[in-house]
């Protein structure tokens, strides 16, 4: 990932909008953040982190703390990032969550976050996802890292990684679980203890199982203390003994108290029935008294049930009568309440009267109905009238609105014909467009690249001019040392003369002056040994000089692609041709857009044209029809007022017919009624005459007095018939051989006798039921006991099988979390090992350079204390004493450039862990004033190696002497002492 840009609005300590370019901070790879302390550095940290995540880098800084309190309050904080990755250009657009004035009365409300995420096709920015969720999973996609790995890779904080270096194994634990995401080890660790708890409570409830089957078989069995049965088998089986023996002794016992019972039994029901068969005999005499005494008044009941029966025909005639005259009576009432002059008396002559004026009434109405419904339809024909001047109304709108629209529409088609005459222009500029824009960005890109080649141009002839005196200077060092081997040639050829040996020069045997080698002597070696270094300066220098070569032919080449524009020139030609490549990019959908409204007015005009005839000839026709509907609601009217009469309406006069017809015919009837029901009494009076002295009474009055009702008759019949059967039953009572002999005057003894053999036989009762409830208790004792051992030998298999089928979840949580084995290490600590293994090996690569050798990092697997777990420790190698110690004993410097070499080393692993991600930018946060200068000069001397391959580091600090070393910087500076802060780029 490279930076690009950054825009902070309303941020920390930036009251306003600061626009921070990336892409000249890192054109030479180092660059600076520097500002005195508060002034905002790691604000720019937070702002980048929260672009990407959401979230601040810094652990302890809240989102809430991102608006800037020197910002009005009706501004919004904003954070603008562009960057690339993998070729890709993103731009993030974030607000975090704050509070803002309300738009109406006083107060704040609070606004939620916001996040556009958009990516460049390459002609301009496409919108890629608004939903917060949804750019986070995009984010950590493309980066390849989450937030706790990006701030640990990409921004390095000096003071949370000299925490890391120094912290005990739990911390170190902690952070690395977050960076290199051992959730899923994790995740297994807990599910193990998860699975151990409920192995452990498994083997509680087992265990409550069998302590309730102890209490349970202890309650049962009548025992007091049920932890002794648990502890001695023995005792189950004595106890079994003695409850099967108690059991048998109260079955005996049973046996004698039933026999006693039943013969107390036998006596009591003796003396029972002897007692009731004095009772039976009182009661036979007390109710032979009573039956004597009703004799007479059984007599005068027969006599009266005689005269009923006789009665009954005459009775059935009177009420028959009695029916017939109140129907007459009701049917004069009836008549004369009807209609007025009606007496009751009348004949069958007036009913026929009556007939005759209803039938009158009836043929008039009849007549008058065809008038009624054309009545009733008046009040349609009038809505119909109505309704054609409503569509005589909107016609007319209708035919006004399409005429003014006709004129109206050749003005608007001749404005659009304009525009498609514009469009259509400016989209044919579009190819010559097209290919300025591609040459205006050859001609930016050249340009850019030209800047990068001519910085490295003058670098490669510095180093070809070094190249050159350092070869002329070993060329002038091996002339000079050949000149002096060759003044002292002599010198060294005498020494190697020899007494009697030939000379090699002149061949004598005698040597009498030879010449001696001074101090200065230089021999063939070094002759040679300065010939190969003259030989490799040679060398380097034609590398140097090809080098050189090289950046001048890709001088050249750039220029002319370039074309002689500068960068700002190559910048503001390419702005230009896009605004226009942008213009006629737009035309097109533009053009398409205009001829459809075009073409949509042109039809428009015709149909409008022609709806507009169609009204008019509709409003002809509306006018007509209207006409014609009037003049038959005129004829109508005129014969139904006619018709009415002195009513309201025909309908009315109808009804009011109808009704008159009605109630002649009602009053007919009723003159028929009551003709009728006076020839019914008449029959009914002779009826009764006969029939009741027929019977045997002496006229009607004295039947009507011997008649009874069915019910009065049958309860006579009841009394008699019960008086008769009481008599039988007597007899039959008095029959009974248990009353024969039997003296009234001995019941009270037999009742006494009776009194004492109850009392005996409940006496005898009670002891057979206490002791069937002993049996009763005993034997329950006993098939508890036996149910309930049975119980606690399943409940003690089943504990077993439990303790047995959780053990292993109990070895295995115990390892994977560490509390048990040795060492004492958790399974995600011990895949972390490994990891942290690449860590410090790739630390100690940096390490070893910036202390100059002196101190090295080692992972132990030794705990400080024996309750911790182990395998993240660390100790630092001190080369100079040969001790290991601990890294809380480093000084400041030195505690700043290990921590520094453990986070390169870390950032290395993550990039690695990570699929290789493309992390062109870093940042370093803090710590060079702790360093010595010739300790910061190791340590720059590792992080300008972080350049290669393109890579941009940052290094945020205020100290003084980094100002001289870096040239590229962000400078961040307050306005006054408590005031807001800006930004400047020096590149």
């Amino acid at each position: 990932m490279r930076l690009e840009h950054l825009t902070i609005t309303a941020v920390g300590p930036f009251a306003g909008t600061e626009d921070i370019d990336f892409d000249a901070l890192t054109r030479g790879g180092l660059f600076l953040l520097e500002g005195p302390t508060g002034a905002g550095k790691s604000t720019v940290l937070d702002a980048i982190t929260f672009a990407l995540f959401g979230q601040p880098a810094g652990e302890t800084t809240s989102s809430d703390r991102l608006r800037s309190h020197f910002a009005p309050p009706d501004s919004t904080p904003t954070v603008v990032l562009t960057f690339s990755v993998r070729g890709q250009r993103l731009r993030l657009t974030r607000v975090p969550e704050h509070l803002r004035p309300k738009r109406r009365g006083d107060g704040v409300t609070p606004e939620k976050a916001r996040v556009h995420l958009e990516s460049h096709d390459g002609s301009g920015w496409i919108s890629v996802s608004s939903n917060i969720a949804e750019v986070a999973e995009e984010i950590e996609h493309r980066l390849g890292l989450n937030r706790a790995q990006f701030t640990k890779v990409v921004l390095l904080p000096q003071g949370e990684f000299a925490t890391f270096l120094r912290a005990k194994d739990d911390v170190r634990r902690s952070v690395l679980s977050q960076i290199f995401g051992t959730v899923f080890y994790d995740k297994v660790t807990r599910q193990l203890e998860d699975w151990r708890r409920d192995a452990r409570r498994e083997r509680d409830l087992a265990d409550e199982a069998v302590t309730k089957a102890i209490a349970a078989l202890g309650a049962a069995s009548g025992l007091q203390d049920a932890v002794e049965v648990d502890a001695d088998d023995v005792a189950l089986t004595v106890l079994a003994t003695e409850l099967g023996a108690l059991v048998e002794e109260s079955v005996d016992a049973e046996a004698e108290a039933l026999a006693a019972r039943e013969t107390a039994v036998v006596r009591r029901d003796e003396l029972a029935a002897l007692g009731q068969a004095h009772l039976d005999l009182a009661d036979l005499l007390g109710r032979r008294a009573a039956h004597a005494a009703g004799s007479d008044t059984h007599a005068a009941r027969l006599l009266e049930l005689d005269r009923a029966r006789a009665a009954a025909p005459v009775g059935l005639v009177l009420r028959q009568l009695d029916h017939a005259q109140a129907v007459l009576s009701a049917r004069r009432a009836d008549a004369v309440a009807l209609r007025a002059g009606l007496t009751g008396d009348e004949t069958a002559a007036d009913a026929e009267g009556l007939d005759t004026l209803a039938r009158a009434d009836d043929d008039t109405a009849a007549g008058l109905r065809p008038l009624a419904d054309t009545e009733a339809s008046l009040a349609q024909l009038r809505a119909r009238a109505t309704a054609y001047d409503e569509q005589i109304e909107v016609f007319e709108g209708r035919a006004k609105q399409l005429e003014v629209r006709r004129h109206e529409l050749p003005t608007l088609i001749a404005d659009l014909e304009t525009d498609v005459a514009r469009l259509t222009a400016l989209t044919a500029t579009l190819p010559a467009l097209e290919t300025a824009h591609d040459v205006a960005q050859n001609r930016l890109t050249a340009a850019t690249s030209l800047l990068t080649v001519e910085r490295d141009l003058a670098a490669a002839l510095l180093a070809r001019t070094g190249a050159e005196r350092a070869h002329l200077d070993a060329r002038a060092s091996r002339l000079a040392l050949l000149d002096t081997h060759l003044q002292g040639m002599a010198a060294e050829l005498a020494s190697h003369l020899h007494d009697g040996a030939p000379c090699p020069v002149c061949g004598g045997t005698e040597h009498p002056m030879p010449a001696d080698l001074g101090v200065d002597h230089v021999t063939r070696d070094q002759v040679d040994d300065a010939e190969r270094v003259e030989a490799a300066a040679a060398e380097r220098l034609e590398t140097a000089a090809g080098i050189v070569a090289q950046f001048e032919k890709r001088q050249a080449s750039l220029a002319a692609q370039a074309s002689g524009y500068d960068l700002d020139t190559a910048a503001t030609q390419l702005a230009a041709v896009v605004v226009e490549l942008d213009d006629a990019r737009a035309a097109v959908p533009a053009l398409a857009s205009t001829r459809e409204q075009l073409a949509a007015l042109r039809t428009e005009a015709e149909v409008g044209e022609r709806e507009e005839s169609e009204a008019r000839q509709e409003l002809v026709r509306l006018s007509t029809e209207r006409a014609a509907a009037l003049e038959g609601l005129h004829r109508d009217e005129a014969a139904v007022t006619l018709a009415r009469d002195q009513f309201d309406s025909v309908r009315e006069r109808i009804d009011s017919l109808h009704a008159r017809a009605h109630a002649a015919r009602a009053a007919a009837g009723a003159v028929r009624d009551i003709v009728a029901a006076r020839a019914t009494v008449e029959a009914k009076e002779r009826e009764v005459e006969e029939l009741a002295t027929s019977s045997g009474f002496l006229d009607p009055d004295d039947a009507r007095g011997a008649v009874r009702s069915a019910a009065e008759v049958a309860a006579l019949d009841d009394l008699v018939q019960a008086w008769e059967s009481q008599a039988v039953v007597l007899a039959e009572l008095a029959a009974d051989p248990r009353l024969a002999g039997l003296d009234p005057a001995a019941a009270a003894g037999v009742v006494a006798a009776l009194d004492a053999a109850h009392q005996d036989c409940a006496s005898r009762s009670a002891a057979l039921e206490a002791v069937q409830a002993e049996r009763t208790r005993r034997e329950q004792r006993l098939a508890g006991f036996r149910a309930h051992r049975a119980q606690l030998d399943q409940r003690r298999s089943e504990r077993a099988q439990v303790y047995a089928a959780t053990a292993a979840v109990h070895r295995l949580a115990g390892l994977a979390n560490g509390s048990s084995g040795s060492p004492r290490m958790s399974m995600s600590t011990y895949v972390l090992r490994r990891w942290f293994e690449s860590v410090v090996e790739a630390a100690n690569l940096r390490l070893d350079r910036m202390s100059a050798g002196r101190y090295q990092l080692e992972r132990t697997d030794e705990a400080e204390r024996k309750v911790d777990q182990a395998g993240l420790g660390l100790l630092v190698i001190d080369r100079h004493t040969g001790e290991a110690r601990s890294p809380r004993s480093l000084s400041g410097g030195e505690t700043f450039y290990t921590s520094l070499a453990l986070a390169l080393g870390l950032a290395d692993v993550v990039r690695a862990e990570a699929g290789g991600v493309d992390l062109d930018t870093l940042f370093i946060d803090e710590g060079f004033g702790t360093l010595d200068t010739e300790t910061l000069e190791l340590v720059m001397a590792v992080i300008d190696e972080l350049r290669d391959g393109g890579r941009a580091v940052g290094i945020v600090s205020h100290v003084a002497d980094l100002k001289d070393q870096v040239t590229e910087r962000l400078e961040i500076r307050r306005t006054h002492p408590q005031g807001p802060s800006t930004t400047r780029v020096v590149a």
